[in-house]
């Protein structure tokens, strides 16, 4: 049901609705085991992210999802690697962003 959610919010172009059903979708792949899947979908969601206008605190939380992932599949040496780059993105951001968000500083 999620993807077809995204399909037509995607077609209807409300990007901001397809990355969060993905958003979604990724979580219920990923607590039901199905961590490879999810992992796959992470780019298309960073992609609808991207196309909705969304900040850069929201980007930066979809790509703290795919570490999450990352790290569900015992990938820990790149996840390590791809954090300490994650954090100097973050100093670098402003606490409030001009953008509109779906996530928090």
């Amino acid at each position: 049901m999620m993807r077809d959610i995204v399909r037509k919010a995607a077609k209807w172009r409300e990007f901001r609705t397809a990355s969060t059903a993905t958003g979604f979708a990724i979580n219920i792949l990923r607590t039901t085991g199905r961590a490879e899947e999810a992992l796959a979908l992470v780019e298309e969601m960073k992609g609808y992210t991207r196309r909705a206008g969304l900040g850069p605190w929201t980007q930066l939380s979809d790509e703290a999802r795919r570490l999450q992932l990352l790290n569900a599949l015992g990938r820990y040496q790149e996840v390590l690697a791809a954090v300490e780059g994650l954090r100097e993105q973050m100093r670098a951001l402003p606490e409030e962003s001009e953008q509109k968000e779906t996530a928090l500083p």
